[in-house]
């Protein structure tokens, strides 16, 4: 089934992008077509303040200071992010102090053995709205006030992780 601008604006995931109730996380093996429509409806329900994004904490304008597992609970923010948060806390970490050297650092090894030896990086490689290629500690900076963006998410295009056959026997 090849999904056209038609059939997108069918999908739920353009329905609940467009109301305001879901992050659209673009990655480089759609078609350019259909990541400039999902753009188009994330700009047009930002500017409407539909769904969360009024309430969204983490912005190009306003950081947030988690200091610990339990503050990242009300968040409204990137999904992506905030499970690179929630891994950070639940290793331990009190501060974000070295969350970007900690995001940068050895790759997460996945729990399924079968891809056990498949690292998944934390530091998502990705495609900035400028054209560069970079990753996902170019989407944020951590400074005195917090961890705040650098881009909107909309506005990268990750590249999906890489795959591994699984063994037919």
């Amino acid at each position: 089934m090849f999904v056209d601008e038609a059939l997108l604006e069918q999908s739920v995931n353009a329905q609940l992008v467009s109301a305001g109730l879901a992050y659209a996380e673009l990655y480089s093996t759609m078609p350019i077509a259909l990541i400039t429509r999902m753009r188009e409806l994330i700009a047009a329900a930002r500017d409407g303040d539909a769904g969360f994004w009024p309430t969204e904490d983490l912005t190009l304008d306003h950081p947030v200071s988690p200091v610990r597992l339990a503050d990242l609970e009300p968040l409204v923010m990137f999904p992506k992010l905030y499970r690179r948060l929630v891994a950070y806390y639940r290793a331990g970490n009190t501060d974000l102090a070295g969350f970007d050297q900690w995001i940068r650092a050895d790759p997460i090894r996945r729990a399924d053995p079968i891809r056990r030896a498949d690292p998944i990086r934390r530091d998502d490689r990705l495609l900035l709205p400028t054209g560069e290629l970079g990753n996902l500690h170019d989407l944020y900076t951590v400074g005195p006030s917090g961890l705040s963006l650098t881009h909107l998410p909309e506005q990268v295009m990750f590249d999906p992780d890489p795959t591994v056959p699984i063994p037919t026997r």
